[in-house]
């Protein structure tokens, strides 16, 4: 009895170090990500054929674990405007999933459209969003395009 029972706990020491030394599932593949990101952003805005100037500032993104197991929550602060974000991870690349409209003004004249963004963490110290929000009045496009980047602090 005393060696099946030593045999049964060898065999469970050598099962638990194969796992711990091969598999990483019980890792988060997102704890790499997890962190804040220092940068900038760059917005601009293009009426039919015609585009204005473009506006930038610095930016901070802030990523945590999201709720479910393949999504992440972004925390941007871009100059004056603070938003946080949801967004699905498939490996490095994300795409924003609960923000669907987007508002921009131009000349007092506010547009609202359909909005959408894509991601990617170039690695694990660096990341890039592209954003997009766009409407037609009048029989003319209206898009506002972004870009938000940053480095791990």
């Amino acid at each position: 009895m005393k060696r099946s029972l030593t045999l049964f706990f060898v065999l469970l020491l050598a099962v638990s170090a194969c796992k711990l030394k091969n598999g990483r599932e019980d890792v988060d593949p997102r704890e790499q990500y997890v962190g804040t990101f220092a940068g900038g952003y760059q917005a601009v805005i293009r009426i039919g054929s015609s585009e204005l100037d473009p506006e930038s500032g610095n930016a901070t993104i802030t990523v945590a674990k999201g709720a479910n197991p393949k999504e992440i929550a972004l925390d941007l602060v871009m100059g004056q405007v603070t938003e946080r974000l949801t967004a699905e991870v498939n490996g490095a690349d994300f795409t924003i999933i609960d923000k669907k409209q987007d508002r921009f003004s131009i000349n007092n004249t506010v547009i609202e459209g359909q909005y959408s963004a894509t991601g990617k963490f170039v690695n694990a110290n660096e990341i890039v969003i592209q954003t997009q929000a766009g409407a037609v009045r009048g029989g003319v496009q209206y898009v506002k395009s972004g870009s938000i980047s940053g480095t791990r602090k």
